[in-house]
């Protein structure tokens, strides 16, 4: 009899991102292919950066972590700063400034390696210095909580990707795990783009 293992989606998010973290060293991989035009090349992760799964979020890094992130040969990463998904009425703002903060204290304590990333040409700038740049971003709207005109505050403070939806409803709209309303979050989405 093929029987079909079901796994969770949680088990099934934490083998993808071991997946993801095997790939997160190709400069090593690249120079001992001899592919040189690795050094050359402009390398964004698109959703990871530095740091451990296992890791506390508000642990400092560890000098292991700087030296994966300097050594990886990425030239940017886009951050995921949270929350994401459902969050305490009136704490989601505050827990996203303060992954940020989080961000900007790790690139304050280790120059040499990280840089903050603001435009297409900070990543340019990473690139020639040989550092890391972080580019912040939320894979979904909870940190505005009730407030739209939050984005400008949090753009104010470096976020530069924003992800609509994920799993729950939010302010702009429904996610993949919401069953679809009517009134979802029309007026908001049509205010915002998204």
């Amino acid at each position: 009899m093929n029987e079909t293992k079901r796994i969770s989606r949680r088990a099934a998010i934490a083998r993808a991102v071991a997946g993801a973290l095997v790939l997160s060293f190709p400069g090593r991989w690249a120079r001992a292919a001899g592919w040189e035009r690795y050094r050359e090349a402009i390398v964004i992760d698109g959703l990871g950066g530095p740091g451990s799964l296992t890791a506390d979020s508000e642990d400092p890094l560890t000098a292991e972590h700087v030296r994966d992130a300097k050594e990886s040969g990425l030239t940017c990463a886009h951050i995921t700063i949270l929350p994401v998904g459902t969050t305490p009425p009136d704490t989601g703002f505050r827990q996203a400034v303060q992954g940020i903060a989080y961000w900007e204290r790790e690139i304050d304590a280790h120059p040499e390696t990280f840089a903050r990333v603001r435009t297409a040409s900070d990543i340019e700038a990473a690139k020639r210095s040989g550092r890391v740049g972080l580019l912040y971003g939320f894979q979904d709207a909870v940190a505005f909580e009730t407030d739209l005109g939050r984005l400008t505050d949090f753009h104010g403070l470096g976020l530069r990707v924003v992800q609509p939806t994920y799993n729950r409803r939010n302010l702009l709209g429904d996610g993949c795990l919401s069953p679809p309303t009517p009134a979802s979050a029309a007026p908001a989405s049509r205010r915002s783009g998204a």
